[in-house]
């Protein structure tokens, strides 16, 4: 069974903001900067997603190593 780090990078692996920058096809010329705003808030939209699910359970794992 393939590791997580071997699923997660890669040799063609970028980070989000170089992959909306290329995406979008940017040259030497001034960028749309609506369609920039729109790929950003779209490649956030599933960290938010991730956090807002797991919350709970952040909050108590933090909490743990508190001296009482």
């Amino acid at each position: 069974m393939p590791k997580l780090s071997r699923i997660m990078t890669g040799p063609f692996t970028k980070p989000v903001s170089v992959g909306v920058w290329s995406g979008l096809g940017a040259t030497n010329k001034t960028p749309d900067f609506v369609d920039l705003e729109a790929a950003g808030t779209l490649a956030f939209l599933p960290a938010a997603a991730v956090m807002l699910a797991i919350r709970r359970y952040l909050a108590k794992g933090f909490s743990l190593g508190t001296a009482r």
